[in-house]
């Protein structure tokens, strides 16, 4: 939630990128919002889903 990854760039979160670049890596072996949301109780606020 640091404000630095919630700001804009070229009309999308930092945050967004970041997990989206994570995403690519990690395809097919982890879910990175569904093991959140296993460990919190709900899906992140930091990034669009």
């Amino acid at each position: 939630m640091d404000s630095d990854y919630q700001k804009n760039r070229d009309g999308i979160r930092t945050a967004d990128k970041i997990h989206d670049s994570l995403k690519r890596v990690i395809a097919g072996k982890v879910d990175l919002a569904e093991k959140y949301k296993e460990i919190v109780g709900h899906y992140p606020t930091s990034v669009t889903i």
